[in-house]
């Protein structure tokens, strides 16, 4: 039987893994952490759990290629989702209040009475929202050539608007509104330099409610896939981290783990991070400049620091929402490296799993500077000060902006964008992978690496923008790959 060794047992390393052992091939996950995940994460403080990673998971409804896929996975078994009213509410100092409904009509309402002059730009975004709804981008990975042809076609009525809103930043399109206040709000809602389709579409599937939180967090579904890989005769190998993909004759022959043992293996499979891969896992370096060149082009997400705390399920005047409040600052924190006009604050309130009864986690993500974090990690003494410091502070403007949560927030943890890197690998401590923006959502990068056969890569970082479904689908693409070389048809289920 054809050996496959996959290196990490994140969503794309999983994804592979369930793929290859359903396409009949001997399959091992070896993943350097005792759990698997990767950046799907979530960890136990006090009682509560702390999730790092899920707010919402595009295709949580039924009937499209997303929610296929997850299903196909086992990532979906036994999950139920919740779906909320408002995407997120900006706080500014002074505690005015705007907060983003994921109803479009309410938002065309509500923002209309805020700026009149702007209720023009208000109904282009909710058209365009609302022409997005009910649009699969399929076509199913694996699907035969005839069924890719129908899914194109059935989406030939909404290329004008994909073809006008993928060259526009958000940021350019915030700066439209008359209103400051509005023009403001809408640089914040999203990342300003992410392209307005992807905004657009985010709200097309809230409306769709193909976008909901799945109640247990990033936990559930990790634990699906995991489950349904063992099932399926693949071998989960935790706590195995690799120490270099071995080569012979110019192509990967199999693994060397952290402890000197050996694996072989017919075929490699990468879904570790793509820059550990080609710089680290592979000696030498891997000269493939379609995929180093990429992190010399394109700038990752922002690392972030994240501060954990409980309190109670729901407190009096604390935003609730797909991603919480946003917090402006009258005057810039210092987060270490990096000094930050706001931060968000998301409270898990939906989710009665999370900690005990009556209490809640709520999460401040607050962006951070990666050489600080990595500088100061090896100082023990002053990163504990330090975070304890980010800590304080950050509870303290809590308490300021929402008195119902003064003397009732218990600090649980802080991670830094070190903590990322440490348990995940992930470059620079980035939470995703590269920001998509106007100019490089639309280059895919290759799953294959130049000069090493039978290396195939997997993961966020290989589609610009980043996240779970990109890493849930490149894992069944580099699969499909694999069978193509194979010679053996693809299967999903």
């Amino acid at each position: 039987m054809t050996r496959v060794a996959i290196v990490g047992g994140g969503i794309a390393g999983l994804s592979a893994g369930i793929c290859a052992a359903l396409n009949g091939f001997e399959t091992h996950i070896f993943e350097k952490h005792s759990i698997a995940g990767g950046l799907c994460t979530a960890w136990d403080r006090k009682g509560h759990v702390i999730d790092g990673c899920v707010h919402w998971l595009v295709g949580s409804k039924p009937g499209n290629s997303m929610h296929r896929i997850w299903e196909d996975l086992g990532a979906l078994d036994g999950v139920k989702f919740v779906d909320q009213d408002e995407y997120v509410t900006i706080v500014q100092p002074d505690g005015r209040r705007l907060a983003f409904p994921c109803n479009m009509d309410r938002m065309y309402e509500e923002f209309g009475k805020i700026s009149p002059e702007d209720r023009h730009l208000l109904d282009e975004f909710r058209r365009a929202v609302n022409k997005a709804r009910g649009i699969d981008l399929g076509p199913d990975i694996g699907d035969p050539w005839w069924k890719r042809s129908l899914a194109v076609l059935a989406l030939l009525g909404i290329m004008p608007m994909f073809m006008r809103y993928d060259r526009v930043s958000v940021g350019d399109f915030a700066k439209r509104f008359k209103s400051r206040e509005l023009g403001l709000a809408f640089e914040h809602f999203f990342l300003p330099e992410m392209p307005m389709i992807f905004m657009i579409m985010s709200f097309a599937w809230f409306m769709d409610k193909n976008a909901g939180y799945p109640l247990g967090g990033s936990r559930v579904l990790v634990d699906g896939m995991v489950k349904k890989f063992e099932s399926l005769g693949g071998k989960l190998h935790r706590r195995a981290p690799v120490k270099r993909i071995e080569q012979r004759d110019g192509r990967a022959v199999g693994l060397v783990l952290e402890d000197g043992s050996e694996v072989a293996a017919d075929w490699v499979i990468s879904g570790a991070d793509l820059h550990a891969t080609l710089n680290d896992l592979l000696d030498p370096p891997a000269p493939d400049q379609r995929l180093q060149s990429l992190f010399e082009t394109n700038p990752p997400f922002e690392p972030l620091a994240m501060v954990a705390f409980s309190m109670p399920r729901f407190p009096e005047g604390v935003p609730l929402g797909v991603a919480g409040s946003v917090l402006r600052l009258d005057k810039p924190l210092d987060s270490g490296g990096k000094q930050v006009e706001g931060f968000s604050f998301h409270p898990f309130s939906v989710d009665p799993t999370l900690a005990p009864e009556g209490r809640t986690v709520g999460l401040a993500m607050v962006e951070a500077g990666w050489e600080y974090w990595n500088d100061l990690k090896d100082r023990k003494d002053e990163y504990q000060a330090r975070k304890a410091e980010l800590a304080s502070q950050v509870q303290a403007l809590l308490e300021q902006r929402f008195p119902s949560l003064r003397g009732n927030l218990e600090l649980l943890d802080v991670s830094t964008p070190w903590t990322f890197r440490r348990y995940t690998g992930n470059w620079r401590g980035s939470y995703e992978g590269f920001l998509a923006n106007k100019d490089n959502y639309r280059k895919p990068s290759p799953l294959t690496v130049q000069g090493v056969d039978r290396l195939l890569l997997c993961g966020h970082w290989l589609r610009n923008g980043g996240g779970l479904p990109t890493a849930a689908m490149t894992g069944m693409e580099a699969v499909l790959l694999l069978c193509k070389r194979e010679g053996r048809p693809f299967k999903r289920r």
